[in-house]
């Protein structure tokens, strides 16, 4: 077995038995079996003294050996002696920090040599079928990242929170000033899950969300489990550009508001200033897309196919991004988390678990999480936007620090207007609704002012389409 070298020895016994913030660390990171002579027994006795009292022994760690330091027939005593007297008087000069970070460094090696003996016995003995275990193990092995001991904050922190509260609310937006406003939009370390219908937008709003965290300047990585890489691609060339695929005058129905209250619904047309099958596409394309230049690098889109992805294949991918190419996204979105990879029987079971390992990815590397979830039949021609309708399994609600639900009968979707509904946030006001103008043939999620959904609203629908509209669910 790997053993410690002589100065880092020294360096982490003199911890054990001096430190009382850094010690209990250290008894818990290296095992005294990795220790050597005279600093494997000190270590011995520390790591119990630890475990008895959790605290360093300090001046007592002479105490722990006096049946050697008094017997004068014990040939160990006086280099025992020459070492404790070297731990007192080196502890207040070493750099824990420092220490710490080499031990962990060390520990990672003797991880990843056994991992490398582990796989090649498995291999042996299973050869094609030890595959599955094999990734396993070392998907555990690069997960483990151990940091610098941080013992956490306290309430005089208070500068700290004070940051976090404006960089939260600020540093993401949807585009939809009322959530922008309101705080309902992507943060670090948080789940957002969008709920929809099919055909009701989710891609789009992931785009959306992509889009707006690349004009802020953030790096974005965009996981698509249902479309090529290249229709991602074109549908951010939309989003940016708000341009179709072809040649087409387009029906919008604008939103006319006052003090954030809707006032009235005014129809009109879009006309795009090119489109994709243009024969001067490439040259518009190119001539727009200069003018963010190097930024053009700061997303980046990858398939993976449908009910083949888990989270740590995810975990990999990201991994192998930041070694290979030196990208840390800010913003992960995956479209969607309902088509990751999962046992048939049981499904329900294991798309919370995926929801839950897509909230962990987002704490342990501090990036903010976006996917979207599909709603059940009954939420995607209802009027009502009280309840989620979410489909399959409710643990994916309660594992999300936000809930969007988007909903639009036939009657809305042709006016290309729909609700957004804030059904959770965690340390937010949720439970209310907005509404929204929509233009997704130009790429365009949300299109100019929104208001906040009231009662009144069906009347404007009614008088827009000339027939009955309910009115239940709205406020």
């Amino acid at each position: 077995m790997e053993r410690l070298n002589g100065t880092l020895q020294e360096n982490l016994i003199t911890l054990l038995a001096h430190s009382d913030e850094y010690g209990k660390v250290i008894a818990r990171l290296i095992e005294p079996v990795l220790y050597e002579g005279e600093y494997r027994t000190i270590a011995e006795r520390c790591v119990d003294y630890w475990a008895k009292y959790n605290q360093a022994p300090g001046p007592h760690t002479a105490d722990l050996f006096h049946e050697i330091l008094e017997d004068p027939n014990n040939r160990r005593a006086s280099s025992l002696k020459r070492t404790l007297r070297m731990m007192a008087d080196l502890a207040p000069s070493v750099n824990a920090k420092y220490v710490l970070q080499e031990a962990r460094t060390f520990k990672r090696g003797v991880q990843l040599k056994s991992a490398i003996l582990q796989s090649a016995e498995k291999i042996n003995s299973k050869q094609e079928h030890a595959i599955g275990e094999i990734e396993e193990l070392w998907n555990g092995i690069l997960r483990a990242r151990d940091v610098v001991f941080d013992p956490g904050m306290g309430l005089g922190d208070y500068d700290r929170v004070l940051d976090y509260l404006a960089r939260k609310s600020s540093e993401f937006t949807t585009g939809v000033r009322l959530l922008d406003e309101h705080g309902i939009v992507p943060y670090r370390g948080a789940l957002m899950i969008f709920v929809a219908a099919a055909k009701r937008g989710k891609s789009w709003w992931l785009v959306n969300l992509g889009k707006r965290a690349f004009l802020q300047r953030k790096k974005v990585v965009h996981i698509s489990l249902e479309m090529s890489e290249e229709e991602v691609c074109q549908r951010y060339y939309q989003a940016l550009f708000s341009i179709t695929k072809r040649e087409a005058h387009m029906m919008v129905t604008r939103q006319k508001v006052k003090d954030d209250q809707l006032i009235g619904l005014v129809p009109g047309q879009a006309t795009p200033e090119f489109y994709f099958d243009s024969p001067d596409v490439r040259m518009e394309l190119e001539a727009r897309l200069e003018h963010f230049d190097q930024r053009l690098d700061s997303i980046k889109i990858k398939r993976f196919p449908p009910r083949g992805l888990t989270p740590n294949q995810l975990r990999g991918y990201l991994d192998n991004l930041e070694l290979s190419t030196g990208f840390i996204p800010d913003l992960l979105i995956l479209d969607y988390a309902g088509i990751m990879k999962t046992d048939v029987k049981n499904h329900r079971i294991e798309l919370g678990r995926n929801v839950e390992e897509l909230r962990a990815i987002g704490v342990e590397r501090n990036i903010a999480v976006a996917t979207a979830h599909q709603s059940s039949r009954e939420g995607a021609k209802s009027q009502s936007i009280k309840s989620t309708h979410v489909a399959e399994d409710w643990s994916v609600i309660q594992t999300a620090d936000i809930i969007l639900t988007f909903s639009a009968t036939e009657n809305e979707k042709k006016l290309g207007l729909g609700r957004l509904y804030v059904a959770n946030a965690r340390d937010e006001e949720d439970e209310w609704g907005v509404i929204i103008s929509q233009a997704l043939s130009m790429g365009q999620f949300v299109l100019g002012p929104s208001a906040y959904l009231k009662k009144e609203y069906w009347k404007f629908i009614k008088e827009e389409e000339g027939e009955d509209g309910e009115e239940d669910g709205a406020e």
